[in-house]
């Protein structure tokens, strides 16, 4: 009872708990945690944003206002409450969303908070921040500029991956230039002011190579492309002899990168290669996934008919 209490002094006008029905379907970003659900009077919504109190601060849990929005304000303080915290896909698939703001004092953003925002120009990271979360802005592909704190020390893998439209991103000293990873700019094709002393991998091709006659003993790569630009590459092979053939993905013709079949949990960089028999006069078709969110998990589908 005295919780109760407390949590309905803390809502004011426009602000409203949430029932555990409502738990079960937020609008955007990710599913609330068991541990949130276990009480669902921690969970409080108010003006288009789920949050909870955590020792004096708010975390925003989820997005609950209209998806298909251009414009994304997030409060700097929710329920008298300073907001410190955005949990991992907060605006995830937002296509729409053109204008984007952080507040300062935000000090935490979780992974894929912003994952294929595709229509996003530009972001200012607050000052406060030290960490750019792995995948925060992937495939927002129609970001060009991105300013960044000088309270910044590291950048997550695949931060900006796939934004083929960044053309600056600017890094304080305090980032450890050699240990941002490689792939944080993979697909930034754009990218002409950048202070990092990193190989800006500007073009990322995927294909299929293995046992086919055209690979010539898993050296040479048959390529996979995505003509609709949804994530998902494809290819189509004829003609193969009839017989069992094996075979991997990998990136740019290397083996750093690499996804076969489903080993131990993940398909990147399996143990194991993707098996496939192609009897007399069918055609394999080859889907490769990059949509999903975790690039562990990007599944290789394939037939043969």
């Amino acid at each position: 009872m005295l919780a109760a209490a407390l949590l309905a002094e803390v809502c004011t006008s426009g602000c409203s708990l949430l029932t555990q029905s409502n738990l079960n379907g937020p609008a955007s970003g990710p599913e609330v945690s068991d541990s949130e659900k276990s009480d669902a009077n921690k969970v409080i919504i108010e003006n288009d944003f789920g949050y909870v109190v955590k020792d004096g601060y708010a975390m925003i849990v989820y997005y609950a206002g209209d998806l298909s929005a251009t414009e994304v304000n997030i409060p700097a303080t929710i329920g008298g409450y300073p907001v410190r915290e955005i949990k991992e896909y907060l605006l995830s698939d937002m296509v729409s969303l053109k204008k984007l703001t952080i507040p300062q004092g935000v000090t935490e953003i979780g992974k894929y908070a912003f994952v294929s925002c595709e229509s996003l120009e530009e972001l200012t990271f607050p000052e406060g921040l030290t960490a750019l979360s792995e995948g925060v802005c992937k495939y927002c592909k129609s970001l060009k500029v991105v300013t960044i704190p000088s309270t910044l020390t590291s950048v997550g893998d695949y931060a900006f991956a796939g934004c083929s439209s960044l053309e600056t991103a600017i890094f304080p000293d305090g980032v450890n230039k050699s240990e941002v990873p490689q792939n944080a700019f993979s697909g930034c094709t754009s990218l002409r002011n950048c202070n990092l002393d990193i190989q800006v991998q500007t073009a990322v091709s995927y294909g299929i190579t293995g046992t086919f006659p055209q690979c010539k003993e898993w050296t040479t790569d048959i390529p996979l492309t995505d003509e609709d630009g949804d994530g998902i590459f494809t290819v189509v092979i004829s003609g193969l002899p009839a017989m069992s053939y094996q075979f991997k993905v990998r990136v740019n013709g290397e083996w750093t990168d690499s996804w076969g079949e489903l080993d131990d949990g993940v398909t990147y960089n399996s143990q194991n290669n993707c098996n496939v028999e192609v009897k007399e006069n069918e055609t394999l078709f080859v889907y490769f996934d990059t949509t999903v969110g975790d690039r562990n998990l990007w599944p290789v589908k394939y037939e043969s008919r």
